[in-house]
């Protein structure tokens, strides 16, 4: 499993990390601990996606963020790539929380709450 954590904050993209290692200790298998792949922008992520090649199963994408915001990303995504990925908006601003849903994606609020990423990454698995 490849997740991708996109976030201009260092600090938002170390607690998601933490989350998902910590989750992933207690509950998987060590020869399946996933891959967690970071970039500090939308633009960043893309090049990981379309020069790097990497077919993330989960992205976690902040909103707000400069050279490429996180919609913007997801539009890039869904036009142009052809990756299964389940994609969640992360944000504090609520309208955003409302385009997210409008898109059919997911919205994880900040600050994060443990077992809502716990159920992202089991879901991801089941997929």
């Amino acid at each position: 499993m490849i997740i991708l954590i996109v976030d201009d904050k260092e600090e938002n993209r170390r607690i998601l990390r933490d989350l998902i290692e910590f989750y992933a200790e207690s509950r998987v298998a060590k020869n399946e601990m996933p891959e967690i792949v970071e970039a500090e922008n939308g633009l960043q992520a893309w090049n990981l996606l379309v020069d790097d090649g990497i077919k993330p199963d989960i992205i976690f994408t902040d909103y707000q963020m400069p050279k490429m915001d996180g919609l913007e990303l997801v539009r890039r995504i869904e036009d142009e790539l052809n990756i299964d990925s389940k994609i969640i908006i992360c944000s504090t601003i609520s309208k955003v929380e409302i385009e997210a849903l409008k898109r059919g994606l997911k919205f994880l609020s900040k600050p994060f709450k443990n077992s809502t990423v716990f159920k992202i990454i089991e879901d991801g698995i089941e997929k």
